[in-house]
């Protein structure tokens, strides 16, 4: 999001300026003279991330933007978990301290008052989430903000790599060529396909598209060398410092991040692994709690079984025989949404689902390493006990539908799989009727931006965003000196949303710092802070505890009301909302107009459009000189 002026980087236009006087003149005005100032004629301090503001762990983020004030810019992040005050960028630990500069990421202001910094993600000790980065003239940290600092912010989204997979036919005829397709986010060079069965391991390498895709194709020599039986299919992706972890040395699989490459286990030759014991083994290596840290290094994967047949039907068998499962959809949900199973299973009349998935009971809390009850996945299914699984009946026709509701369910963003079998039996006692589908699950997240970083009292302000998961409502908060409102958005169906604060509001707003939070309800569709009376209050403590007063005596105002709200959306105990926040400045324009004292409720647009503001302003000053303005393609 540009706050403020544009970005230099980007061979933002020049403005000519055609005087329509005798004789043609043309005037090149440079974009930093032209943009350099606010509203008022103040320096001006800008900051725009490339790119659509949402990159992976791993990507690089160029940040650029103005800086008028100062021959340096001050940087430092904000964001999930991170210290109160935020941190500098690289790395993500210190805190700034006000006056210091040695504890902000500094920058050093070209001199046509444009800065550039490239802004490495890769190995930060940070969760996926949504973050604001302040661009600053001076040294001054969060807390010291007043009605003189200099600043611009810009949010962006931070999001953990994964991986998808599929292998077409599901059922692999042996002599007949397969393709294994799927997504791996995050855009690594490549990653490593395993094939594990009976007397049988393969891996290769295949790479990755720039659209994140990848396919590798068995061929007819390749497929008639797989003995008849079951497999697996693991895809690996290397995460965000792009090597595999796991790899195979010889005839062993290796841990390379363990002392240059610790043997875990035999994968060929005499005594090896084979089949689920190899699958297992090879999970559980991807699994262990020692190659993982909060840098997202360590490798992800999916697995999918499959079986391969002999060529041409056995004589007098059936084709109706097993059970098969699928998801409706492209198999990515945010957690909250429905997920719509479907199948067919011709050996029962109950059909018994439950899922796999990041964690097990050896690595700590998560899903047991047999599976977990689909309604309550942190609940073991039990082979022989029906009641520990998820039933669905089988109908007449012997098709079965279940609506996998995500919402409220105790497990992580990540890769899972669906199990659907025919009897009570968990992971381990699997026989050859199991069938599987992958599923994507993926935490909801809120983006935003406004039309300006500064805008005169008069000037309507537009809000507006993307909310994941597609919640009917975001719930929008703007806090100021002596103000506060907060309202309650629609989101369209593409997950965009749009709120406008009208000039008859912002004329009564008071010259200073504001504050735009907008609210995300998350799985649970439901605000778990709102305000009641006076008091903003977390709905999820004893029915509605008070946190702080935000209007009437001894309220707390402006950016005090907004740390306070913040730190009430980073408390676990106050549910799972997230949010983003972004500051902005209100000036006077023109004649002083009184200030506004009493809380008002802004009401709700969302059709109005407004340009930007320093687009409007140079439009009226040029109309009224009798200027043509031609903006550059």
């Amino acid at each position: 999001m540009l706050v403020q002026g544009h970005n230099n980087q980007y061979g933002f236009e020049k403005l000519i300026l055609l005087l329509l006087l005798s004789g043609t003149v043309v005037l090149l005005i440079s974009p930093v003279s032209a943009y350099s100032v606010d509203a008022g004629g103040k320096p001006v301090v800008t900051i725009v991330a490339r790119g659509s503001q949402s990159y992976y762990f791993g990507e690089e983020v160029d940040l650029s933007g103005i800086n008028s004030a100062s021959d340096s810019t001050y940087l430092f992040i904000t964001g999930p978990n991170i210290p109160e005050g935020g941190v500098t960028l690289t790395p993500p630990k210190q805190k700034p301290v006000n006056g210091d500069p040695s504890t902000f990421t500094t920058v050093i202001t070209k001199p046509d008052k444009t800065w550039e910094y490239s802004f490495y993600t890769a190995n930060l000790m940070m969760d996926a989430g949504t973050y604001t980065i302040y661009a600053v003239s001076k040294p001054t940290s969060r807390d010291q903000f007043d009605d003189t600092t200099t600043y611009g912010t810009v949010s962006l989204i931070l999001k953990r790599p994964f991986i998808t997979a599929e292998i077409s036919p599901a059922s692999v005829t042996r002599g007949q060529p397969f393709s294994i397709t799927g997504i791996a986010e995050g855009i690594p060079p490549e990653v490593q396909i395993w094939i594990i069965g009976k007397n049988y391991a393969f891996t290769t390498k295949t790479p990755v598209n720039p659209d994140a895709s990848f396919t590798f194709t068995a061929t007819e020599a390749m497929s008639g060398n797989l003995p008849a039986g079951q497999y697996y299919l693991i895809a690996q992706h290397p995460m965000v410092n792009n090597q595999f972890d796991i790899a195979v040395s010889g005839d062993y699989v290796r841990n390379m991040k363990l002392n240059n490459g610790t043997i875990l286990f035999r994968i060929i030759g005499p005594g090896n692994l084979q089949g689920s014991d190899a699958k297992d083994a090879l999970v559980a290596a991807f699994s262990d709690p020692t190659a993982h840290d909060d840098t997202h290094t360590a490798d992800t994967y999916t697995v999918i079984p499959f079986r391969v047949t002999d060529a041409g039907p056995v004589s007098g068998a059936s084709a109706n025989t097993g059970v098969t499962i699928a998801a409706q959809g492209d198999q990515s949900y945010y957690l909250g949404e429905k997920v719509v199973l479907s199948g067919h299973n011709y050996d029962s009349d109950t059909t018994y689902l439950f899922i796999t998935g990041p964690g097990t009971f050896m690595n700590g809390p998560g899903i047991p390493c047999g599976g977990g009850k689909l309604t309550s996945p942190l609940q073991e299914v039990v082979s022989g006990n029906p009641d520990s699984f998820t039933v669905v009946k089988t109908k007449a026709d012997k098709s079965w539908e279940y609506a996998f509701y995500t919402s409220n369910v105790t497990v992580d963003a990540g890769t899972y799989t669906i199990f659907a079998v025919s009897q009570p039996k968990a992971k381990d006692q699997l026989g050859p009727a199991a069938a599987n589908v992958g599923i994507i699950l993926k935490k909801p997240f809120i983006t935003a931006e406004i039309s300006s970083a500064t805008i005169s009292k008069g000037v309507p302000l537009t809000v507006s965003g993307v909310a994941e998961g597609i919640p009917s409502n975001v719930q929008i908060w703007i806090l100021g000196k002596n103000y506060y409102s907060k309202s309650i958005v629609s989101v369209n169906s593409d997950a965009s949303y749009k709120y406008v604060v009208l000039q008859e509001v912002t004329s009564h707003f008071a010259s200073g710092q504001y504050f735009v939070i907008v609210q995300h309800p998350m799985e649970n569709t439901t605000f778990d802070i709102d305000v009641s009376g006076d008091y903003v209050r977390s709905l999820q403590l004893n029915n509605g505890t008070d946190l702080f007063r935000i209007s009437g005596p001894g309220s707390l105002q402006g950016n005090d009301a907004a740390e306070a709200l913040v730190a009430a959306f980073s408390d676990p105990n106050n549910g799972d909302d997230t949010y983003t926040e972004i500051p902005f400045q209100v000036t006077d324009a023109g004649s002083p107009t009184p200030q506004a004292t009493a809380t008002t409720t802004a009401p709700v647009q969302r059709t109005t459009q407004h340009a930007p503001l320093h687009y409007a302003q140079l439009g009226a000053i040029v109309v009224a000189a009798g200027i043509v303005i031609r903006k550059r393609r």
